[in-house]
């Protein structure tokens, strides 16, 4: 991670470095322990994502497990979950874990797939997800793993407060009017479904979260191979110098820079990351 002067950068700045250039070759040398499918309803005006997930994962331990455990936080609950034959399954979920238990053990080296429904309810923007802004001055929604995640798995079968590298397919379904950008590459233009309503797809490699923004509150800028910046309409001139920036500080990648307004709060010190 690297800071970025505050004299640099006068406003919160959000930079999802995603994988390109030199990063594919890194992710060859990374260990791919899930992979997530993800389709979701995106509702700015309520705060609220509903959304599906299949994921399918590895047993990496040296142990026979008999139970799921996932990340989540307290703005996301599990709906349902079911294999893929339809079966239910029994889920015991708590403020930041949610366990499901298996009906039979997967040895070490065997993969296991499961289908999740789940719904989440962003709080006012914090550490990186939530929502800010209101209808006459535009709104602003990000979401940093805002649906469940496996949790680590290690050694004898001791699960880990984190996640292990995955890779993803994610598609937002949101209002028109609004611009999105997540830690992905875009992987087809919006899709207009007709009913004034936009479909948003991404995919990324060897990520060990996702996260995305959604806003009608910023303007966009296009550059490069598909990197993107959002900004204030007042900003044009900052967007064109955080360009300029982000040439030279990961050139060559794919990125997307989210320049937020004036009282935005919620996202803490202004740095470059690279979530990867």
């Amino acid at each position: 991670m690297a800071s970025v002067p505050r004299r640099a950068l006068p406003l919160f700045l959000v930079l999802l470095c995603l994988l390109g250039g030199t990063r594919a070759q890194q992710t060859q040398e990374r260990r791919t322990v899930a992979n997530y499918v993800v389709r979701g309803i995106l509702d700015p005006v309520a705060h609220l994502l509903e959304g599906s997930l299949r994921v399918a994962w590895r047993n990496v331990s040296a142990a026979p497990i008999d139970e799921v455990r996932f990340r989540v936080s307290e703005h996301i609950r599990i709906e349902s979950v079911t294999r893929e034959d339809g079966r239910a399954l029994p889920c015991d979920e708590g403020s930041v874990a949610a366990t499901v238990r298996l009906p039979a053990t997967v040895a070490p080296g065997e993969t296991s797939s499961l289908l999740l429904a789940f719904t989440t309810h962003f709080p006012p923007l914090k550490h990186g997800t939530g929502w800010w802004g209101k209808r006459e001055g535009g709104r602003y929604l990000s979401g940093v793993d805002a649906f469940p995640m496996v949790a680590a798995l290690r050694g004898e079968g001791e699960w880990r407060s984190t996640s292990d590298y995955a890779d993803f397919q994610v598609t937002l379904r949101t209002p028109k009017g609004y611009l999105a950008a997540a830690s992905g590459r875009r992987t087809a233009a919006p899709l207009d479904h007709g009913d004034d309503t936009l479909s948003f797809s991404w995919s990324a490699e060897a990520h060990r979260g996702f996260t995305f923004v959604v806003t009608d509150a910023l303007r966009l800028l296009e550059f490069g191979q598909g990197s993107r910046v959002l900004y204030p309409p007042d900003h044009a001139g900052i967007a064109e110098r955080l360009v300029e920036a982000a040439r030279v500080l990961v050139p060559g990648e794919t990125i997307s820079i989210v320049d937020l307004p004036a009282g935005c709060a919620g996202l803490g010190e202004v740095t470059v990351r690279g979530l990867v």
